[in-house]
């Protein structure tokens, strides 16, 4: 076999494939990837929706804290003087000793109070240090947070939900994604044309004399069994495609379940603090009358003291109702996707 003349044939090629007509598939199968890719892109936006409402929420409570700190310093300059005014009665003969001994008693009370504020607002900073990503107790000059600007009606705060949620559209790509792949799937059982450019040389011999170097031509493909490879992949699809369509359905109504709750928790919110203020201002008045009767001394300093536990009262639900309020706009703005597209527009 060493002089038979095919070992002396040797030759070199090159060969190229182009697909003219797939009726489709390849631009099916990109755009379901794409699809894909921007499924998981909306899942991060969800996530970074998340983090925001958790800052927001941890901001808040520092404020409220840092306003409950204030207010309680307050109370505590008024039982001070309260006590310096019932002490002067008792060494004047004009009251009794248990005036001073009971003013005495709020000022240590108050200030026990005021010691845990400090600390409250020490572990506000905590938490908001940790939703930021941080692990410290590091200390920061809050500003007063903006007023979130809401839609005016519930009709209106659906609609922006349903259009900006990244949840709602995370699901809704992940669906097309299916179907589209389920649709590429299928053009694999249709026809297919490639076309195929051939070139390169051998050289003749006794058995080959001819030396084409250049040949093209058409290739078509048509499917008449994949022993239900193909079909098997494509029912997988369209039950992911159901799958989705199905998680769609009830992510959209969990989504227009909080919208709704958070827009009804901000009506109660606003019209608990018009109340709130209502009652502060009551308040305010009461102390005043109860002041000056005690420094006519027509009262009792137990009638004062109440209606300075009624003032600290009040500004203490003013307080939490200011906060609830902006707890309840926040809650409302990620439910309707606002905040995150504002976020996204800076």
């Amino acid at each position: 076999m060493a002089g038979d003349p095919v070992k002396r044939q040797f030759g070199g090629g090159l060969n190229l494939s182009q697909n003219l007509f797939d009726d489709g598939r390849t631009r099916l199968l990109v755009a379901s990837r794409t699809n894909a890719a921007l499924a998981l892109e909306a899942d991060t936006e969800t996530q970074k929706a998340q983090i925001l409402l958790a800052v927001q929420q941890s901001y808040f409570a520092v404020l409220r804290a840092q306003r409950l700190d204030t207010i309680q310093k307050e109370n505590l300059r008024q039982r001070e003087a309260t006590a310096m005014q019932a002490k002067a009665f008792a060494e004047g003969g004009i009251k009794s000793e248990v005036d001073s001994l009971l003013a005495t008693a709020n000022v240590a009370e108050a200030k026990g109070i005021l010691a845990g504020t400090g600390n409250d607002i020490q572990a506000s900073f905590a938490q908001l240090n940790n939703a930021m990503g941080e692990t410290s107790l590091t200390g920061y000059l809050l500003e007063t947070a903006p007023t979130l600007a809401l839609p005016e009606t519930l009709e209106k705060a659906l609609t922006l939900a349903q259009s900006q949620r990244p949840e709602l559209k995370g699901i809704a790509l992940q669906r097309r994604s299916a179907e589209e792949a389920a649709a590429s799937l299928r053009r694999e059982l249709r026809l297919r044309v490639d076309g195929i450019a051939s070139l390169g040389a051998v050289n003749p011999g006794t058995l080959i004399r001819n030396n084409q170097n250049l040949g093209v031509a058409v290739a078509i493909t048509l499917p008449l069994s994949t022993g239900g490879a193909v079909e098997g992949r494509i029912t997988e699809e369209e039950r992911r495609r159901d799958a989705y369509a199905a998680q769609e359905r009830e992510a959209l109504e969990n989504v227009k379940l909080q919208v709704t709750r958070a827009w009804l928790d901000v009506q109660t919110r606003e019209a608990q603090l018009t109340a709130t203020k209502a009652q502060i201002e009551a308040a305010s008045a009461a102390l005043q009358l109860a002041q000056e009767r005690y420094r006519l001394q027509l009262s009792t300093l137990v009638e004062l003291t109440d209606a300075e536990a009624q003032v600290l009262k009040a500004k203490l639900a003013l307080v939490n109702a200011e906060e609830a309020l902006a707890l309840a706009r926040a809650t409302l703005s990620w439910a309707t996707g606002t905040t995150l597209a504002k976020e996204t527009a800076r």
